[in-house]
């Protein structure tokens, strides 16, 4: 049952972080191709910090599995 919360974890981190990337470029892209005004600096630390608040979950979930594999 560890693993599987740890791998769980793990995966729910990687996902948030690949949509987060995903996100990221296309909106470069479409800042590029004048759809959108470029990000501002405010507008890109909030999406960071919601990315990260969204993978935290996932690292309690990771942790919760390590401490259950110590007994």
């Amino acid at each position: 049952m560890w693993r599987l919360q740890i791998a769980a974890g793990v995966a729910w981190v990687a996902v948030t972080a690949g949509v987060t990337l995903l996100l990221f470029r296309g909106a470069t892209g479409a800042a590029e191709a004048g759809l959108i005004a470029e990000p501002a600096s405010g507008q890109l630390l909030v999406a960071v910090l919601s990315a990260a608040v969204f993978g935290l979950p996932g690292v309690a979930l990771a942790a919760l599995g390590w401490r259950r594999r110590r007994g």
